[in-house]
């Protein structure tokens, strides 16, 4: 079980279409770094769900984007995870290319 206390100081602040990579530490994760030659094994977008104070990661996967309650990701990976926001600049975009997503 990881602590999740940085994430708990920075929760306030995800939005949603925010940009969440993963930097795995298991075999698979080190074969894709091998093979791309980059840091992050896998990518998310953040979604906040208001209504319920909910914030989720939509993660691609064989089945489409699949959402997951991101403190509940958090608590499992074996990893680093980086959460990059958005630019402001792109705010205005944010619902068409979120509904786009799913």
């Amino acid at each position: 079980m990881n602590d999740l206390s940085k994430y708990y100081a920075v929760r306030d602040q995800i939005q949603t279409m925010d940009l969440l990579q993963w930097h795995g530490e298991g075999w698979i994760s080190r074969i894709i770094r091998w093979k791309t030659g980059g840091s992050a094994t896998h990518s998310g977008i953040a979604c906040r769900l208001a209504d319920v104070d909910r914030v989720m990661t939509l993660e691609a996967v064989s089945k489409g984007a699949v959402p997951n309650p991101l403190s509940q990701t958090l608590k499992k990976y074996h990893g680093k995870t980086y959460w990059h926001s958005l630019k402001e600049e792109y705010r205005p975009y944010v619902a068409h290319s979120f509904n786009w997503i799913l």
